[in-house]
């Protein structure tokens, strides 16, 4: 896929490219995130998640195939990861309008943006890339908010859409779309998190540092 003389660590960094582009795209058009969004943007937020995706899935193959391995490329990897996943955090509440509500964009973080730290709080302790728990995985998570955000993107109302109401079954009650996401990334996101953290602190030798591990989430 890749030349042989391309780096993969110019690969890692490349993935950035278009996330920063989003960044600052929303930071113009919703910097509260209250704002309705143009169409092309939305579009820009899928591309995003599909840009850091590919590049992401790509980087390793390319340092294994050329024998480029090393430990730079690995905090590069890592930690640009999280960058990144700030970045479609971002996305995720403009295009959703949850507006500066702290309680919405934490209760919106289990599914979006911590899953990360805790996969690698389980890899740390178990020694093993576990990425996917139950039905749910990094790629998964991904390819959730890319068909979320062309919902948007192929509507005529734009993010808008994500504010019409749907009846529940069986019930006289109306949840907005937007809660649906909101619900579902709460509770898928909160399993993800936790049983990683549960695997990871069992692992773990020294309980007390792996409890001191999980400060990041205090």
């Amino acid at each position: 896929m890749y030349p042989d003389w391309l780096a993969p660590n110019v690969i890692t960094l490349a993935g950035l490219i278009v996330p920063i582009i989003q960044l600052f795209t929303i930071a113009y058009f919703s910097p509260n995130f209250t704002g309705v969004l143009p169409n092309w943007v939305l579009f820009l937020n899928a591309l995003s998640n599909f840009w850091y995706m590919t590049l992401d899935a790509t980087d390793g193959k390319q340092a294994r195939r050329t024998d480029n391995c090393s430990p730079l490329g690995q905090i590069l990897d890592h930690n640009l990861d999280q960058f990144t996943q700030t970045c479609f955090m971002v996305g995720v509440l403009a295009m959703l309008q949850t507006g500066p509500n702290i309680w919405t964009i934490l209760a919106f973080t289990p599914g979006v943006m911590s899953m990360h730290y805790s996969v690698e709080y389980r890899t740390h302790f178990t020694n093993f890339h576990q990425l996917v728990v139950g039905f749910l995985g990094s790629t998964e998570q991904l390819c959730i908010v890319i068909s979320i955000t062309l919902l948007g993107y192929f509507s005529e109302k734009s993010s808008d859409v994500y504010l019409t109401e749907v009846p529940i079954p069986g019930i006289d009650q109306k949840l907005k779309i937007r809660d649906f996401v909101l619900i579902f990334s709460l509770l898928g996101g909160l399993h993800y998190n936790i049983e990683n953290i549960i695997m990871g602190y069992l692992a773990a030798k020294q309980k007390g540092y792996a409890l001191a591990c999980l400060f990041p989430y205090a």
